[in-house]
């Protein structure tokens, strides 16, 4: 992933170190639960979609947050 988007789920999944906005992803019905978070790392801010299967926090994809999420993000917290 990292070579098509310029990072990989590792630089992604470090939006859950620090504060989120999430909701949950209910544009269809995906047989779970799926959420969907908007984060900062290192100044640069990230949208990850996942769901949470026991333990377990599955990464379904990411992607560079646009200016609507990143505003959503500053809105909320």
């Amino acid at each position: 992933m990292r070579a098509e988007r310029g990072f990989g789920f590792e630089d992604a999944v470090g939006i859950f170190l620090g504060q989120t906005v999430e909701w949950q992803d209910l544009r269809q019905a995906y047989g779970e639960p799926r959420m969907i978070a908007v984060g900062e790392v290192g100044g640069r801010f990230y949208t990850v979609v996942y769901t949470d299967r026991g333990p377990v926090r599955w990464i379904i994809t990411a992607w560079p947050s646009n200016r609507k999420e990143r505003t959503r993000w500053r809105n909320s917290v």
